[in-house]
């Protein structure tokens, strides 16, 4: 079997890779001192815990085996999350039977969707929204499925906007 060549790789002579791509080889033929403390692994500073947020009431929640920064933001969104949700409940009752794609529910509150479209299942799993099974296009014409309010998820926006 012969031994595989890096060509992009000039300064690595013996033809290994560097040691980013799993050789032995270095990037720009250096090559880290072996006696030289062991260079901790990106994630090594932000060890991340077992279990997040149990996801109760629509919180954000990481899984178990998330990286490290997926439960960081699932800590940081935490405090956003109730606003967020009332923002998504109001968009839906707002535009009526008509519905909201994700790309309109962005529009509509000037937020990113992936910020603001993480809230939608909690309200889909409390029967304040649901998909209307109606797909309609996205700015780029790709199908997004539609979600309207419910009857239940009027009442609860009319009685939160009082």
């Amino acid at each position: 079997m012969s031994q595989m060549m890096f060509p992009l790789f000039a300064a690595d002579r013996d033809g290994s890779p560097p040691s980013f791509l799993g050789g032995g080889g270095s990037l720009h033929g250096k090559m880290r001192d072996p006696q030289a403390a062991p260079v901790p692994s990106a994630g090594a500073a932000l060890s991340a815990p077992h279990v997040t947020s149990p996801g109760v009431g629509g919180q954000p929640r990481a899984r178990r085996t998330d990286p490290a920064t997926a439960h960081l933001a699932a800590k940081a969104a935490a405090h956003t999350a109730p606003s967020n949700r009332m923002r998504v409940l109001f968009a839906h009752a707002d535009a009526g039977e008509r519905g909201l794609t994700g790309f309109e529910l962005e529009q509509v509150t000037g937020m990113p969707y992936s910020v603001i479209g993480p809230r939608r299942p909690a309200l889909e799993q409390d029967g304040l929204i649901a998909d209307t099974l109606v797909r309609r296009p996205n700015d780029r014409g790709n199908l997004q499925a539609v979600y309207a309010i419910t009857p239940a998820g009027a009442e609860v926006a009319r009685k939160a906007r009082r």
